[in-house]
């Protein structure tokens, strides 16, 4: 975790997607970005199998199939047949079931094959983005896929002055400047 900007500050977090968010309380915020690891994230499987021909013939089968949810726990080739592919994984739909052997049937349509390598790798599985304010508050939790952003520290104007965007002006000033030109108006009458 890192620490940005200071208390009284205004903290503006601008995210590799243009996203911007500005925080004021309890500064200062702590980021944390981390790669997804522990949630159900996209796998590519990268399979190799010889298939056989009634007539003896054989045709080295090398290709991939887009898998979802890993984490994966491993990959076999069925041992009761030689012939499925299966992963142990948390399954293939939207959400996270338990840990399994599961058919891959997009690799295992072909009956009359013989595996012979299986490599699983990882795709698009992003990073978490936390942002927490000093009290430990969670500001921001999300999925994104890349850990850039950049934090401004936005300095806010002291007690007694304005604001005006680039600069802070005394509120004795701006009350001395009216009231000189309140005078000079009232002259031209």
């Amino acid at each position: 975790m890192t620490n940005y900007c200071n208390p009284g500050d205004t903290a503006r977090v601008t995210l590799a997607d243009g996203r911007v968010f500005e925080y004021t309380q309890n500064l200062p915020i702590n980021i944390e970005c981390n790669l997804r690891t522990d949630e159900c994230a996209r796998v590519r499987v990268y399979y190799t199998a010889i298939r056989s021909f009634p007539d003896g013939s054989n045709v080295v089968v090398t290709n991939s199939s887009l898998l979802a949810n890993t984490p994966i726990g491993g990959a076999r080739i069925n041992p009761s047949n030689n012939k499925e592919t299966q992963l142990l994984s948390k399954g293939h739909s939207v959400t996270c079931a338990a840990y399994e052997w599961r058919l891959i049937t997009a690799i295992s349509v072909f009956t009359s094959s013989v595996w012979q390598s299986i490599v699983i790798t990882r795709i698009d599985s992003g990073y978490r983005l936390i942002i927490k304010d000093s009290l430990n508050n969670e500001l921001f939790n999300e999925l994104v896929n890349t850990c850039g952003y950049d934090v401004e520290c936005i300095e806010n104007c002291p007690p007694n002055s304005l604001d005006c965007g680039d600069c802070c002006l005394s509120c004795d000033s701006v009350f001395n400047e009216i009231s000189s030109i309140r005078a000079l108006v009232k002259g031209l009458k």
